[in-house]
């Protein structure tokens, strides 16, 4: 008992910075054990979802089929990181999720027009022939 006395007085009079800092370690170790688990992002989810969703509506499946089931892959990984509580990798897979789901509807807006163009060269070329056909005719 006489020993443990007198080394804590001992210390805390000869260097109170130690004793000091091991009171703020164990302070903030108690802080940290009392902070709560970060919330499941809700919100980036369903974000997420809407921008598959809206892939779909628009069919990206026709233009930008990797795309989405990469974006809807992603989005399988969010909800699974929720469930085993890892809730920084449910936010990066929603957000991932996200970003594929636009760039697959991009890809999809991009197919549509390019088809439109393709579609409207094959009606001036099939113009040009007949126009052709008619001068030749009239010759």
């Amino acid at each position: 008992m006489y020993l443990s006395t007198n080394l804590s007085s001992y210390f805390s009079s000869r260097y109170p910075s130690v004793r000091n800092t091991v009171l703020m370690l164990s302070l903030t170790a108690v802080l940290a054990s009392c902070a709560s688990a970060p919330e499941a992002p809700v919100g980036q989810i369903q974000a997420a979802e809407q921008a598959i969703a809206a892939a779909e509506r628009i069919t990206a499946s026709d233009y930008a089929l990797p795309e989405l089931l990469e974006a809807r892959a992603d989005l399988v990984s969010a909800r699974t990181a929720v469930q085993n509580e890892d809730m920084l990798a449910a936010s990066r897979y929603a957000e991932l999720s996200k970003a594929g789901a636009e760039l697959a509807s991009a890809r999809a807006s991009e197919g549509k027009v390019r088809a439109v163009i393709d579609d409207m060269q094959k009606n001036i070329d099939v113009l040009r022939q007949e126009m052709q056909r008619k001068t030749g005719q009239m010759q």
